[in-house]
């Protein structure tokens, strides 16, 4: 227990770093300064038990001690108290208009309290406050009421720092809005994501310090309003590239110190203009040259960088290009084949059917592993006492001429196509394409039809889009290796015969 009696003309007195626990105040008409740190205080000694007890009193330090309860009433009868200090004690509320009674209070600490700490609405309430200190509180946006600091419209430095804004950067903004006079701004190790956007309205801001957050970049133009800024700490954030615009040369003018220190730059071209800047000005840069990456990064580098970059980006382009127009090419080719020699032989001018000379009565279009069928099998039946002509390629087609050449030349000069279709045959690119010149050429009115000849059910796995309209619009026939072979070639000739002769 400390008794403070009256000790004539005493203006300083320290009595931290004892075991105090009990205050009772004395009378002391000219002490000024008074600490009472690092004792065991467990509640707040009511200087105001006596009135004007202390009439000089400017400066009180109650930090590191046990008191739990503020009491306003305890201490705003010190009408010069201009320094508070009760840092690293127990209080965990601060009620609305707390200091408001306090005539000359400028500056407050109230860091690293223990519990959790919540902050009323105008808690503070007072425009004689110039520097208030919650660093280390635990705060969140949760514990910090969005107009805590309303009513402190002169305050020129706040201390945040250590506190917790995770993903709260815009609640964090709206409570900082009323801090108009703002001079110096510590938010290090609070793990904001952004620059609150609410500092480029502090016109009067000289220092500003997000050092040790999870900072990646901010807006171009954030600093475009704070025409005082001259210290500038984003040092220990993500920040893994700075824009000129990010910082543009006017602040870079006026900035006496900045810190980009331990941030994980990637060493690429778009920092040549902050490297030149650092090695014009390394007296402006906090821990130069060890923490910073990247120093050596040079114009003439970049330059030729560029240009290995612009030929091998070519090179690879177009080797892509080549890539993938030889895949689309290899993947449609029969169709762009298809469509090529279409233009190619397609008529001037198409004649009626019945005005055309054709050389064959049916050009037969099946595929090798199908040819011991047609020339044996297919070729003695119809030919021989019927009247019909077939071509057959391998009797038929030209020798030294294209085969598509031989193909588009017979289909054209014969009056239908006989299509021997199997399995072999869909599976066939070239008989896939005799397919679709023959429905081409039906179309077009230059053959008369088609007749299919299925020798075997078609797998569902080599039936195409053009082959399953096929066999859905035209009556195909089947043919059957039994007895009932003689009435499949009576139905074969039928099909093959001029319309006069049946």
């Amino acid at each position: 227990m400390t008794s403070f009696n009256a000790i004539e003309k005493l203006q300083k007195l320290d009595v931290s770093h004892n075991k105090i626990s009990t205050v009772i105040p004395g009378v002391s008409q000219h002490l000024q300064h008074l600490s009472i740190s690092n004792n065991s205080l467990a509640a707040l000694p009511n200087l105001c038990l006596r009135r004007n007890s202390y009439p000089d009193l400017s400066e009180l330090q109650l930090d590191s001690n046990k008191i739990g309860n503020f009491v306003p009433e305890y201490l705003n009868c010190l009408e010069k108290l201009k320094v508070l200090d009760v840092s690293l004690n127990y209080i965990d509320l601060l009620k609305t208009d707390y200091f408001h009674s306090f005539k000359s209070l400028s500056s407050l600490c109230i860091s690293g309290e223990s519990r959790t700490f919540y902050i009323q609405e105008r808690a503070f309430n007072n425009s004689n406050l110039l520097s208030l200190d919650l660093s280390r509180n635990k705060l969140t946006t949760k514990s910090l009421h969005g107009c805590a600091f309303c009513g402190m419209d002169r305050l020129e430095k706040l201390n945040l720092a250590k506190n917790n804004f995770f993903k709260m950067e815009e609640k964090l903004n709206t409570t900082l809005t009323p801090l108009v006079s703002l001079e110096e701004l510590l938010l290090l190790d609070c793990k904001l994501q952004t620059i609150p956007t609410v500092t480029r309205y502090y016109h009067n801001l000289t220092y500003l310090d997000v050092s040790w957050n999870l900072i990646k970049s901010w807006p171009n133009n954030l600093f475009e309003r704070n025409t005082k800024l001259n210290n500038l700490n984003v040092g220990q954030n993500l920040i893994q590239t700075v824009t000129s615009k990010m910082l543009p040369e006017v602040l870079r003018e006026r900035l006496k110190t900045i810190s980009l220190t331990a941030n994980p730059f990637v060493c690429k071209c778009e920092l040549v203009w902050l490297i030149q800047w650092i090695h014009r000005e390394p007296y402006k840069f906090w821990d130069y040259p060890e923490g910073y990456r990247c120093l050596n990064i040079t114009e003439r580098i970049c330059l030729n960088n560029t240009g290995a970059f612009i030929s091998v980006t070519t090179v690879t382009c177009f080797f892509i290009c080549v890539i993938l127009i030889a895949s689309v090419i290899n993947k449609y080719i029969w169709h762009i084949k298809y469509h090529i020699y279409m233009w190619r032989y397609r008529p001037k001018q198409l004649l009626d059917i019945a005005e055309k000379h054709f050389v064959h009565d049916a050009f037969v279009a099946y595929c090798v592993e199908d040819g011991d069928w047609v020339l044996h099998d297919l070729l003695p039946v119809v030919e021989e006492g019927e009247n019909i002509r077939l071509c057959i390629h391998e009797r038929d087609f030209l020798g030294g001429k294209l085969i598509i050449d031989n193909i588009v030349q017979h289909m054209e000069s014969s009056r239908k196509v006989l299509v021997v279709l199997s399995n072999d045959f869909a599976r066939s690119k070239w008989c896939q394409f005799e397919m679709s010149l023959a429905q081409k050429l039906v179309i077009d009115r230059s053959i008369e039809s088609i007749v299919v000849v299925l020798l075997e059910d078609i797998e569902t796995v080599n039936m195409s889009k053009s082959l399953n309209a096929l066999l859905k619009t035209t009556t195909y026939i089947k043919w059957q290796d039994n007895e009932n072979k003689e009435i499949v070639w009576q139905m074969v000739k039928t099909s093959l015969k001029r319309q006069y002769e049946l």
